[in-house]
């Protein structure tokens, strides 16, 4: 054998040929060892031990069990602590859980611990397995794997972080890169610290383990994908999930805009015209089109959903064309009249150097301004998109990190060598190209859509670079879907979601800085980041409601559980990005773009998971839009009445009848529930109905100036409004 520790080895050697069984609860056996407990599940040629109990060096002198239906209890008792392990066997749901809790009798620390998942069938050389995805840095605690040989199935192990947090404070541990491990050892390692013992007396969580085998072999890339977005939506439906509350959206949108129009920070002033920074305060980097338009689209739409034209978007939307550059017949990464102020001081920093996804979004959000009548943005756009088409063509579809925009040599081909350059560019660019065939029916476009479609397909599920781009291909794909009624279109568009919701944090940190912030059902900007960003959360939510407003009645159904509730806990999660909701204490005092405006109400770039300061690389201006896709997305405005209607789930709006009702359909799955609430902040709530499925819904909960109702999402509601 290779790759086992002491540890694995001791526990197959035992398993194999020494210890008998202490229960056996076909095909699952539990197996009490001197290391520790395991549960075994016996297979066609395989079997597989999870180790509930690891005593640390510890001997048992007592054992005790009770039992129930699929429910078992243990108690392990050692001159060191008390173990309590619940074991839950497989019902309808096929997971298996067990949850591991520690109460020394006397203050110690935990040596090092190992993983917890044992293949104790692996004949070399004949053994074949692959794992297809698992835990990276602070993102959810799991693996996902195959077995061809002895045994043909897949399995899903995730460790809930979440219960942890006690144990992770007090010893002063994170959960980075704790699940992982080398055939035929995987699992959880339990972290620990030589000088941050535990307190006798006090119970702490060790280990909370879902696991489930799925029998037959995986050979497809969809295949892979869309299992692993099954078995996530069957575990997420099983793990308990935290609350979420009301927060008013209004108030935070309207001190963002406050902030921007009378914060110097936000801007930069060239040739006497006002360009937003990147970040507060930065003013050694020129103006960037991304940053313009990553501003310009939800302000332009927050201007629409008031009824009240700002200045500043005007501004920013006419300012646009000087991007622009003859030569190239493009826009530009960074202003022309600007570029000569770069240093040089990062690859990125030359004004011939253009990341290639940028272009892109930049040429994306110039099409969502055409869409909504802007000439200027329109004719930026197609006075573009022949150059982004000379440049995918050049590079096969397959694009680099970053590219010389007049020559197009590679600058810099790799994030990191093996790994190649920005896959997920091809989905973007695809997205471009839609947009180009809509507002022209030009059927170069949408071959163009297809070309890199076809590239996009051979990446598999290491496809993501940058997450929001990821989102914006799976839009993409199922555009294409929706065009052609080909289905491998459908399918590419669940690969990109897979590879989104690898890169995700399902579980709830409190314990370092996080403590003071929701984290839960975070999706990172890069798949090797550490941190959540405002800028990428707003592009991904936008991409969701999208692609649930476009799926068929046949979309995959973990699609429909999945992305509904990313939305929701981002709604819930979002307020926290903004300083002046943080304490001042766990904010970066040292920040690497800019400085950081206590005060002021512009996101923090990164959104840290435990201990780390929040706001190292700085604040966010090209972040902003954050409050106004939620603004303008998830409130209804009704004027005639003064009020609002607030849905933190995606919906459509089916009817309304000015003053009398109005009709919406609630997206995502019925296994879930949302929340609605009417807001009246400055008047009487007046007497409302809600009615779904015939039946009138009382609020849950009534305070002043708000009505709050829970109800299933996938169905559709009727609001009456009070009558004089």
């Amino acid at each position: 054998m290779t790759n086992i520790s002491n540890y694995g080895a001791n526990a197959i050697a035992y398993i194999d040929k020494q210890a008998a069984p202490m229960l056996i609860m076909k095909p699952y056996a539990v197996y009490l060892l001197d290391d520790g407990l395991y549960v075994v599940l016996n297979m066609p040629n395989c079997r597989i031990a999870l180790r509930m109990v690891h005593l640390h060096g510890a001997t048992f002198f007592s054992i005790t069990h009770t039992h129930r239906n699929h429910q078992y209890n243990f108690t392990l008792q050692t001159h060191l602590a008390t173990y309590q392990v619940n074991l839950q066997l497989p019902s309808k749901n096929g997971f298996l859980h067990f949850t591991c809790s520690i109460t020394p009798k006397m203050n110690f620390h935990i040596g090092s611990s190992p993983r917890d998942l044992i293949l104790l069938d692996h004949p070399e050389p004949s053994f074949n397995g692959e794992i297809y995805a698992s835990q990276v840095g602070p993102r959810t605690g799991f693996i996902f794997g195959g077995l061809k040989n002895p045994y043909s199935g897949s399995f899903f192990y995730v460790q809930n972080f979440t219960l942890l947090n006690e144990y992770c404070e007090q010893t002063q541990t994170n959960i980075n890169n704790t699940v992982g491990g080398q055939w035929p050892e995987l699992g959880f390692a339990l972290p620990s610290k030589e000088d941050k013992p535990l307190t006798a007396g006090t119970t702490y969580t060790i280990s909370d383990v879902y696991f489930k085998v799925v029998p037959g072999m995986l050979t497809t890339p969809t295949e892979i994908a869309t299992t692993y977005l099954s078995l996530l939506a069957e575990w997420y439906q099983l793990v308990p999930k935290p609350g979420t509350q009301y927060q008013h959206w209004p108030t935070l949108a309207n001190k963002t805009m406050r902030g921007l129009q009378h914060n110097p920070g936000c801007w930069l002033q060239v040739k006497g015209k006002q360009y937003l920074n990147a970040y507060v305060c930065d003013y050694k980097t020129p103006p960037e089109i991304m940053v313009q338009l990553s501003a310009s689209v939800p302000l332009e739409a927050f201007s629409r959903w008031r009824g009240k034209k700002f200045e500043i978007v005007q501004q920013l939307i006419q300012a646009l064309d000087q991007f622009y550059d003859d030569n190239t017949h493009a826009v530009l990464r960074w202003l022309p009249a600007a570029a000569h102020s770069l240093d040089g001081s990062e690859e990125h920093k030359q004004p011939n150097v253009m990341d290639a996804w940028y272009i892109h979004h930049a040429l994306y959000n110039l099409s969502v301004l055409a869409e909504r009548g802007y000439k200027n943005a329109e004719q930026l756009f197609f006075n573009s998109v022949d150059f982004v088409i000379k440049v995918a063509r050049h590079f096969q579809y397959r694009w680099p990190i970053f590219f010389d925009i007049h020559t197009l040599a590679v600058i810099k081909a790799e994030a990191q060598p093996g790994k190649g350059g920005e896959k997920d560019v091809a989905g973007l660019y695809a997205l471009v190209m839609l947009q180009a065939w809509e507002l022209t029916r030009e059927e170069k476009y949408f071959q163009e859509a297809v070309q890199a479609a076809n590239a996009l397909a051979s990446e598999g599920f290491k496809m993501l670079y940058q997450s929001n781009n990821t989102a914006f291909a799976a839009v993409a794909m199922l555009r294409l879907y929706a065009e052609t009624k080909q289905t491998h279109f459908l399918e590419q568009s669940y690969i990109c979601m897979a590879n989104l919701f690898v890169n995700t944090a399902f579980w709830e940190c409190k314990y370092g800085n996080s403590k003071h912030y929701p984290t839960f059902f975070s999706i990172f900007p890069l798949d090797d980041a550490n941190y959540a960003a405002a800028y990428e959360e707003r592009d991904i939510m936008n991409a969701f409601r999208e692609y649930l407003l476009l799926a068929p009645n046949d979309v995959l159904p973990a699609l429909r559980d999945l992305l509904p509730e990313y939305i929701r806990y981002t709604i819930h999660r979002a307020p926290y990005y903004y300083p002046p909701n943080l304490p001042a204490d766990i904010i970066a005092t040292d920040v690497r773009m800019g400085e950081i405006d206590r005060d002021l109400w512009i996101p923090l770039e990164d959104f840290q998971i435990g201990y780390e300061p929040l706001g190292q690389v700085g604040q966010e201006v090209y972040g902003l839009g954050l409050p106004f896709e939620i603004l303008t997305h998830h409130y209804i405005r009704l004027e005639d009445v003064g009020c609002y209607v607030f849905l933190d789930y995606p919906f459509e709006v089916v009817s309304a009848k000015t003053g009398q009702s109005i009709t919406l359909q609630i997206l995502g799955s019925a296994a879930y529930s949302c929340r609605l609430v009417l807001v009246c902040m400055n008047k009487a709530v007046g007497n409302w109905e809600v009615i779904a499925e015939n039946k009138v819904i009382h609020p849950g909960s009534v305070e002043k100036g708000l009505l709050e109702f829970t109800l299933a999402a996938q169905q559709t509601i009727t609001i009456r409004l009070p009558q004089p």
